[in-house]
């Protein structure tokens, strides 16, 4: 692969600043939550996101299109995506561009990190910055928490995604301690944001964790006996510290609300799904090709959103870059890449939250995504390139 004038020591920095920006996103953007109200502008994000949004659209010409297929799939669904937002825009000039900016931002990170990590085989983000990042993100949360408490018509807060989409980045964190202290964290605030999705996406990973730790480590019956004990004996003692202690402060039933899932419709997504079908058998065979353009009937699933808003088009290549998520992680798996049970977790909790809500269409929390998988996928593609050539 091309080995471009982006390969150089000192534009590394770039991506470092690209990932400070990011994450004082989050910070911003939990600070400035409000139930069915907009976020301000993100007048940092004005700055450096359309120079990410230009630079990883030309590491992709440049460098990698036409040569593998998850970044193939990615740039032809972005590519598709602007063209339908400027072809179907009825707004202002200043805000198609802001549109198309937001819809290539996503894949230009995923871009930039990628780039990145395949030409130096790490990555450059610096531990400190995600220890100091971390334990701020949860504090801002948890203000947010003590703000709606008291308010009867807020119970969930969406922006608990924010966090739990760092949970593959702790993973992949070397020291033990930092990482215990961090999961416990992330749980600590699913907790207290009651969203069902959240939970249910953590207790998928560490099982999944668990299933891959025995398989990695050959554990003997008894082993695997004890450690089930201390799971369940942990499960227990949260329960416990939740039931005496948070839930007198946030006043929050878990079990009521996961068994209140079927009396009304998974959150009203039943209803959403069904006026999802309904939708398209009133479109027409353009719309049915080529979608509606950039709309948000707000369908709770991603590829409902994608295939109204982009057609069957547009779905084809969102299902294709899918694919490729899916097929990467079985090489990975059978590589034995030391980053697998990280990316295994991205992708549970990309696929649950995507089935039930929208991710990839609208949701800002996904740019964390995309610079883990742009990391953990670059420095698996060197790693590939580094055997090939015999190192």
């Amino acid at each position: 692969m091309k080995k471009g004038l982006v390969l150089t020591k000192k534009n590394r920095l770039f991506p470092v600043l690209t990932y400070i920006t990011l994450l004082i996103s989050i910070f911003y953007y939990i600070r400035n939550f409000g139930w069915g109200g907009g976020i301000e502008s993100f007048k940092l994000g004005t700055i450096v996101w359309p120079l990410v949004a230009l630079f990883g659209a030309f590491i992709c010409i440049s460098k990698y299109f036409n040569k593998i297929w998850i970044i193939n799939f990615g740039a032809l669904y972005v590519f598709y995506n602007t063209i339908a937002i400027i072809l179907g825009a009825s707004n202002s000039f200043k805000s198609i561009i802001s549109s198309c900016i937001y819809a290539v931002l996503w894949f230009s990170l995923f871009v930039v990190f990628f780039d990145d990590s395949f030409s130096f085989g790490t990555a450059k983000i610096n531990s400190v910055i995600f220890i100091i990042a971390l334990p701020v993100i949860f504090v801002a949360f948890m203000v947010l928490v003590n703000t709606y408490s008291s308010q009867e018509a807020i119970k969930t807060l969406n922006p608990i995604f924010y966090i739990l989409y760092l949970l593959p980045f702790l993973m992949l964190e070397k020291n033990k301690v930092f990482k215990t202290v961090g999961m416990v964290l992330i749980f600590i605030a699913i907790l207290v944001s009651y969203k069902r999705t959240a939970i249910i996406a953590f207790v998928l990973i560490l099982l999944y964790y668990l299933y891959r730790y025995m398989k990695e480590t050959n554990k003997t019956p008894s082993s695997i006996v004890k450690l089930f004990g201390v799971i369940f004996a942990s499960i227990i003692g949260l329960y416990f510290v939740y039931s005496q202690v948070i839930s007198e402060y946030v006043a929050l039933d878990w079990l009521d609300r996961l068994t209140s899932l079927e009396e009304t419709g998974g959150g009203g997504r039943v209803e959403r799904w069904k006026q999802f079908f309904e939708d398209m058998n009133n479109s027409n065979a353009l719309q049915f090709l080529f979608g509606h353009g950039d709309v948000y009937p707000y369908y709770h699933n991603d590829l409902m959103q994608v295939f109204f808003n982009f057609g069957l088009i547009g779905s084809i290549l969102y299902i294709g870059f899918c694919v490729q998520l899916v097929i990467l992680y079985c090489k990975m798996n059978k590589a034995k890449y030391r980053f697998t049970s990280a990316y295994g977790a991205s992708l549970i909790i990309f696929f649950l939250n995507s089935a039930v809500g929208q991710v990839i269409v609208v949701h800002t929390w996904f740019l964390q995504m995309a610079v883990f998988w742009g990391i953990v996928i670059g420095i698996f593609y060197k790693e590939k390139e580094h055997e090939t050539q015999g190192g």
